[in-house]
């Protein structure tokens, strides 16, 4: 029986190419909310859950993406990602936190860290 699940395994592995997403470049992501609950949630200063989970978003795409060290360069406290956040999310607050974050990788990949200092 466990050779069989490996077998599936493999098959599964060597077939399926490296991909992050489907055929059409769609993926369950978990979202911390809507752009409205974030920009709610700036004028609290309550703005911990979307800063962490834009912080493992950044992070995941650091170590996913292509010839890439760092997106977020110098600025550990996330300032300017999350102003991005606010901007983008003013600009589209019926849209999801997800869809701003996506525009916010493809704004920080040209400028990215390509290796370690």
């Amino acid at each position: 029986m466990r050779l069989a699940m490996a077998m599936v395994a493999l098959v599964l592995a060597v077939g399926g190419g490296s991909r992050a997403a489907d055929l059409n470049n769609a993926a369950l992501t978990f979202s911390p909310g809507s752009c409205n609950e974030y920009l709610n949630a700036r004028r609290l200063d309550k703005t911990t859950l979307f800063k962490g989970w834009l912080s493992g978003w950044v992070s995941a795409h650091d170590r996913l993406m292509p010839e890439t060290y760092a997106l977020v360069i110098d600025d550990e406290q996330m300032v300017g990602p999350m102003k991005f956040m606010e901007d983008w999310c003013v600009q589209n607050p019926l849209r999801d936190f997800v869809d701003g974050a996506g525009e916010l990788i493809d704004e920080l990949y040209p400028r990215r860290e390509l290796k370690a200092p």
